[in-house]
């Protein structure tokens, strides 16, 4: 699991390509091949592993054919934790639609 404690966004970056490139060896599959199965080129599979720098979308691609995609499935879908009844109410609530009101003056 990747810890994202003390981490900046480009150090996290390049750890998801160090993984994503750890999963790929482990396969027994080269960039070339990884880039058949995925639909991403091979020279942005090259910048991807040796910077961290690749489209959301991309990454997404090799998510999936390196049996990944759960993972971002599961964040994508985990709703944020409650952390009281309030936020349960609030998160729970129906938006009623209202129309615009006069506020009633008192008269001089």
């Amino acid at each position: 699991m990747l810890s994202f404690i003390d981490s900046s966004p480009d150090g996290l970056a390049r750890r998801f390509a160090e993984r994503i490139r750890e999963r790929r060896l482990a396969r027994g599959w080269s960039r070339v091949e990884l880039s058949a199965r995925s639909g991403v080129a091979v020279p942005t599979l090259r910048k991807f592993e040796d910077t961290g720098q690749i489209s959301f979308t991309r990454l997404l691609k090799l998510a999936g054919v390196l049996g990944l995609f759960a993972d971002f499935e599961h964040i994508a879908n985990s709703a944020a934790p409650a952390r009281s009844l309030a936020d349960l109410d609030v998160l729970h609530a129906v938006r009623r639609r209202q129309r615009g009101r006069t506020l009633k003056r008192d008269a001089p």
